[in-house]
Parts: structure tokens; C-alpha cells; sequence
């Protein structure tokens, strides 16, 4: 398995990110950006936080963060502290990580992107690319251009032939929900026409 460092928050000249080049389309001008700052930190968290578990290593997690990660222990059947590597995704077992937090850069497009994790399920063979959302409510659009991009960014840096995209939206309550997403080739090209915009006008 694969593991980048959780601390790169520089990326490389000449390129954006694609979490930068979607936040044209969101409106979070009514939302408190207090809010919206402590939001991120505890996604942050959260995603660290599952990175450290996987290497073995130890992350402190504060009581904010702490219901999601109750739904991401939930989500893999066994507590954080004996975490299980077999992971159930609604039927489908994802029994190795392949690749987790991992940062690509797509020279064709200049764009930039760190993805959470691919598993594969070796029953099947299939490989999936999986994102966390700590989010209060779904956004089904942009995360399918989210991770459309991820996949051309997955495709043009590594041999690996990608089955589909999932979504493990974890819930402050402790729940979460897995979301199946449909990455249609009209998405994939929603997706770098938006990439072209953003270029056009910066």
C-alpha cells in the first residue's frame, strides 16, 4: 500500500487543485465562515486521523471529530482501536488498500489532486476509488465531478483500471452511508470542460 504524508499543503507551481476549481460552482456565501473554517478542520481531522490508523500510527482525535470517526469504525465493522483491513462497503468487500492518500498532478490538464484511498475487492477484481465526506448534506453533482477528475488524474499517473466510484459520507450522529456514483462519460466531460474554464479565466 501506498501512503502519502497528510502535511503537504503546498502543491506545485502551475498547477490548481480540483477541490479549487469546483468551489466556482458552490455558494457558501451564507454560511457563517466560522463555520465553514471549523467544518474543514474537523474533515481534515478525520481524514488524518484514518491515514495514521492505517500506518500503524497513533493521531489524537478531538471530541468534534470524534462521531466520525465512530461512523468510519462503524463502516468497517470493528472498533478503531483493532481496526479489521477488511472493509464492508454495502455488499462489496474491499479486502486490500491499494492506494491511500496519495497526491497526483496531471500534466495535460495542470490540475491537482489527493485522493483518499482505492481498494480492491478481491473477490471480484474490481477496483474502486473511494472519498470520505464529513459534510452535512450531500452534494451528488459535485461529487461526481470531483471524482470523475480524480479518475483522469488516476488514469493518466498510474496502471490501474478503475471500476467505479464510491462515497463513505460519514455522519456526525455516528452513521454514515455509502454512495455509489454513476461517472457517465457526459460527467467526464462536464468535468474538463470546467477544468478549461477555470484555465480560460485565471
Amino acid at each position: 500500500m501506498s501512503v502519502s504524508t497528510s502535511k503537504e499543503d503546498s502543491i506545485r507551481e502551475g498547477y490548481v487543485r480540483v477541490t479549487q476549481i469546483l468551489s466556482s460552482y458552490q455558494d457558501f456565501s451564507r454560511i457563517d465562515p466560522a463555520v465553514l473554517e471549523r467544518k474543514a478542520k474537523i474533515g481534515t481531522e478525520v481524514h488524518e486521523a484514518i491515514e495514521a490508523h492505517y500506518r500503524n500510527d497513533f493521531f489524537p482525535v478531538s471530541e468534534p471529530a470524534l462521531d466520525y470517526i465512530h461512523a468510519f469504525n462503524s463502516a468497517v465493522h470493528g472498533a478503531f482501536e483493532v481496526f479489521s483491513p477488511v472493509l464492508d462497503f454495502s455488499n462489496i468487500v474491499v479486502g486490500k488498500v491499494m492506494l491511500m492518500e496519495k497526491r497526483y498532478y496531471s500534466d495535460m490538464m495542470k490540475i491537482t489532486g489527493k485522493i483518499d484511498m482505492i481498494g480492491l475487492n478481491r473477490e471480484t477484481g474490481k477496483s474502486y476509488l473511494i472519498d470520505y465526506k464529513t459534510t452535512y448534506s450531500a452534494n451528488y453533482r459535485m461529487w461526481e465531478m470531483q471524482m470523475a477528475l480524480y479518475m483522469l488524474l488516476i488514469q493518466e499517473n498510474e496502471e490501474i483500471k478503475l471500476d467505479g466510484a464510491k462515497i463513505l459520507h460519514l455522519k456526525k450522529s455516528g452513521a454514515y452511508k455509502i454512495v455509489d456514483l454513476d461517472i457517465t462519460p457526459k460527467i467526464f466531460g462536464m468535468a474538463k470542460a470546467a477544468v478549461d474554464i477555470y484555465h480560460h479565466f485565471h
